[in-house]
């Protein structure tokens, strides 16, 4: 298992780069937990954690079935 934390800063990454690259603002990485609550860190990183997962389950199926092929 992983350790909770991974999620929180795999969250605040998230929207590190959503800033970055969409938005097209300058945002410091530390000020970021002063700006937004700290559940939307949670929030978005356990969901792309999830995405991650069952993505990862069903390529592991696609590639079984392959190669029982």
């Amino acid at each position: 298992m992983s350790s909770p934390t991974i999620f929180y800063n795999l969250g605040k990454i998230t929207v590190w780069l959503w800033y970055r690259l969409i938005k097209k603002k300058k945002f410091k990485y530390k000020d970021m937990i002063f700006q937004y609550p700290g559940w939307l860190f949670w929030v978005i990183g356990l969901g792309i954690g999830v995405l991650i997962i069952v993505c990862g389950y069903f390529l592991l199926i696609r590639l079984e079935n392959q190669r029982t092929i």
